[in-house]
């Protein structure tokens, strides 16, 4: 990766980083669910997203529980850290290809949340990793069999709001695995409704079909810093938190991990592993 991205993807980085230590030292005030939905409460966080975060038997803010108001918070409490990073956001994307672009996006999707998501990984692939991929790319509710689901009714085309928003969705799936990043991008032309409908799914792993109509949906995507960053904000919440060992890569630590994944005795202990060969970790 050039120097510049890699300049600007390192301070994104270190300012996510910052955001999970801001978002702890503050957890570490409360003791009860009473005195943190006044907090909330006293400094505006609105009452629909505070509702969305139920109380617990054992209080603790460290939480998935927690993420409705995780980035509220954050806005709140380090507005200059989220500038930063949407601004380095905004300096990434300048003049770039599209496959530049592309592998970009799977950089910052390690950051966040995949690294947080690969340790654990126990938790968050119970079934395995293809599994999971083939399950978020075909069956998740604006997944491969809802736009084919979708485009089956009359009057509708691959053009509508509805196919826009399955290849939103397909883009996130697709770079929450890091091992789709060697597909090739087929073109967006080529991409006609009968392409969907005649689309032969199984239950098993994605078959080459399947994987060609999602890479082609995910071209329709429209990412950007907002989708990413409210994303699965038990990454901030829960951690871990990593900060790079000096004279390290994220991108090398993301190849190497894409290695590990595609390995049939795959296990967490490898994947550990190689994040803390990289990475100081905080759990």
């Amino acid at each position: 990766m050039p120097l510049e991205e890699q300049t600007v993807i390192d301070q994104i980085a270190r300012f996510y980083t910052d955001l999970q230590r801001a978002y702890r030292k503050w957890a570490a005030k409360f003791i009860s669910y009473e005195e943190i939905i006044e907090w909330l409460t006293e400094n505006k966080i609105p009452d629909s997203t505070i509702e969305k975060c139920q109380k617990q038997i054992s209080f603790n803010l460290l939480s998935s529980n927690w993420n409705p108001i995780t980035i509220p918070t954050l806005y709140s409490l380090v507005p200059d850290y989220m500038t930063k990073i949407r601004d380095g956001f905004a300096t990434l994307f300048r003049n770039r290809t599209q496959s530049q672009i592309n592998q970009i996006w799977y950089l910052l999707y390690f950051i966040h949340p995949v690294r947080h998501e690969l340790y654990y990984f126990k938790v968050h692939y119970p079934d395995g990793y293809s599994p999971r991929l083939a399950k978020l790319i075909r069956s998740h509710r604006l997944g491969l069999r809802s736009a084919k689901t979708y485009l089956s009714k009359d009057g509708r085309t691959i053009d509508g709001s509805h196919i826009n928003a399955c290849g939103t969705m397909a883009f996130k799936h697709l770079h929450l695995h890091p091992t789709t990043s060697a597909l090739r991008k087929p073109n967006l032309r080529d991409l006609k409704e009968e392409s969907i409908l005649h689309l032969e799914m199984g239950d098993g792993d994605l078959s080459s079909d399947e994987l060609e109509i999602a890479v082609a949906l995910s071209t329709k995507a429209t990412p950007s810093f907002e989708r990413w960053i409210n994303y699965a904000q038990c990454a901030i919440n829960e951690g871990p938190v990593f900060t790079l060992k000096e004279n390290k890569e994220h991108s090398d630590c993301c190849k190497e991990i894409v290695e590990i994944l595609r390995r049939p005795d795959l296990n967490q202990e490898m994947i550990g592993a190689k994040l803390e060969e990289y990475y100081f970790i905080e759990v």
